[in-house]
């Protein structure tokens, strides 16, 4: 899938294969990636407004910490 500079709000992808989706220079605002299993293509920003796992985040590395914006929630 493609969503590169698309705009997302309030989107979810419960138990999706995200595996090469491309999410580079998209927006987001409470876009819920929990649940879903990453391998995503991004820029450091275009994750801003994600909603992520503790344990996603640890997959997105090389995600540079500190990022602004996303919001990680475990369940």
């Amino acid at each position: 899938m493609d969503f590169t500079c698309a705009a997302l709000t309030r989107t979810a992808f419960p138990d999706s294969r995200l595996t090469g989706t491309d999410f580079s220079r998209a927006t987001m605002d409470r876009v819920d990636l929990r649940g879903a299993e990453p391998g995503i293509i991004f820029d450091p920003s275009s994750l801003r407004g994600a909603v992520v796992t503790a344990g996603q985040l640890v997959e997105m590395a090389p995600l540079p910490a500190g990022s602004p914006g996303i919001l990680v929630e475990d369940g």
